[in-house]
């Protein structure tokens, strides 16, 4: 049996990072890693590097929306090939950067408890045990998949994973679901040249999103050619048909569709490490249940990233990284409640991205706010590069002149949204924000523009 100081299972932003923080500063770890399509994490090989690389590459197709359809798959086919190849090279630098012999000890298996300090680990030659003062479980999430028959084993299927290493270009791609990771994936494949259709079973399009952002979203989309249905149960897939049930019109359609992707959430992936047998306790989605120090209900074992369930980032995961770095060799004061408001993105074209309350939110608080928006195309930097679709909106305090949140629905938003959470985590007045002096032609400079647009 191995003993460690640190054991810690998955290859994710926070782990990888954990490790060489911990490895250099005289511990000894071990990374237990499933996959070795795995290194680096969820992040590098399936999720924001991989669709975001993807992303790109389609808006810069977008020019070509009117080629036949062979250029168009060929085009996609090389893009394709060309992530791989950058995705392979991230993947094995990742891995040479966290497996250094003297310090962290890289452990290709699956592992699962056996003890509250010890781990099995199921190699391909066979078991080894583990055994160490403190276990990292940084195992990360995995697809839901919906319960519709036929989707098992059907060619035509695919969850967010395996699509993205689909090589043929689908002509119609069906998506089930109408969240974030659906949206994005849409206008990707719209850009690349497939026909796309959304059918989601709620009765409201993005209904975690103030009402007129969720329109000018949806109308966006549209143009791209992306059919949006709501109330659309998804009943079965047959070969290449899928049948929706229209819940408001009381209907069924059939729909054929070369690829099928199922975007309906994911989930804490906790199946197989056996977390009862360390007295590890999970919550209703089995996400493992932490405190505000990432310390589970063992206390020598943390969790961290998405298996421990809220926000699935990897930007979160790093942050994960700190606190408990903090509570292995710093002064134990960071932890959940201290890391400020989390923004988000979401990569549709425009971006969409949001920090704090809703207008929606802030009025059932009965708050007393301002609200101050701007339309992308009034920014000269949205006409220069010729994206002046979207709007942004903020949230502004009354008595404070605090900001309480922000949607931001404009070209490079996932840079400016970082600039209102620095303000808002420094409990600074959005005065800041309108009279700094920013660089011109900016999409940045928008805040000075925006704050004198009082609704």
């Amino acid at each position: 049996m191995k003993q460690y100081d640190v054991v810690i299972i998955g290859f994710g932003k926070g782990g990888k990072t954990l490790a060489s923080f911990l490895g250099k500063r005289g511990k000894k770890i071990a990374v237990v890693e499933k996959s070795k399509k795995m290194y680096g994490g969820t992040c590098i090989n399936v999720a924001c590097i991989p669709t975001k690389y993807l992303i790109h590459e389609a808006k810069k197709l977008q020019s070509r929306k009117n080629q036949e359809w062979g250029e168009k798959a060929k085009a996609y086919a090389s893009v394709m090939a060309r992530k791989k190849e950058f995705i392979d090279k991230l993947r094995l630098g990742s891995f040479k950067k966290v497996n250094q012999p003297e310090v962290v000890e890289v452990i290709d298996g699956f592992a699962s408890f056996v003890d509250e300090h010890t781990l099995s680990v199921e190699q391909e030659n066979g078991m080894i045990q583990l055994k160490a003062e403190t276990i990292i479980i940084n195992t990360g999430a995995t697809p839901v998949l919906p319960d519709i028959a036929g989707i098992k084993n059907n060619p035509v299927v695919y969850t967010s994973d395996t699509l993205l290493n689909e090589e043929r270009l689908p002509k119609t791609l069906s998506i089930i679901g109408g969240g974030y990771i659906s949206l994005e994936f849409a206008s990707m494949y719209a850009d690349f040249g497939s026909k796309v259709c959304i059918f989601d079973r709620g009765d409201t399009f993005l209904p975690k999103e103030d009402e007129n952002v969720a329109k000018v979203v949806r109308e966006a989309l549209e143009k791209k050619g992306i059919e949006i249905y709501l109330q659309a149960q998804s009943k079965k897939v047959e070969g290449d048909q899928l049948v929706i049930e229209f819940t408001n019109e009381n209907s069924e359609k059939i729909f054929q569709s070369d690829a099928i992707l199922l975007a309906t959430g994911r989930k804490p992936y906790t199946e197989g490490l056996q977390l009862d047998k360390a007295g590890v306790k999970t919550g209703e989605r089995q996400e493992i249940v932490v405190n505000h120090q990432l310390r589970t209900s063992t206390p020598h074992v943390f969790a961290i990233g998405d298996v421990k369930g809220g926000p699935q980032f990897t930007y979160v995961s790093l942050d994960d990284y700190r606190i408990v770095a903090d509570q292995l060799t710093g002064g134990k004061e960071y932890d959940k409640e201290k890391r400020g408001h989390l923004p988000y993105s979401v990569f549709i074209d425009p971006p969409l991205s949001r920090i704090g309350l809703t207008e929606k939110e802030a009025k059932e608080k009965s708050l007393n706010f301002d609200l101050f928006t701007l339309a992308a195309a009034d920014i000269p930097r949205a006409k220069l590069i010729g994206e002046t679709e979207g709007m942004l909106q903020v949230i502004v305090e009354k008595d404070s002149d605090k900001i309480l949140g922000a949607a931001l629905f404009c070209a490079e938003s996932y840079e400016i949204i970082n600039l209102i959470k620095y303000n808002m985590d420094t409990k600074d007045t959005y005065y800041t924000l309108k009279n700094q002096i920013y660089t011109h032609p900016s999409m940045s400079e928008s805040l000075n523009y925006l704050f004198d647009e009082l609704v």
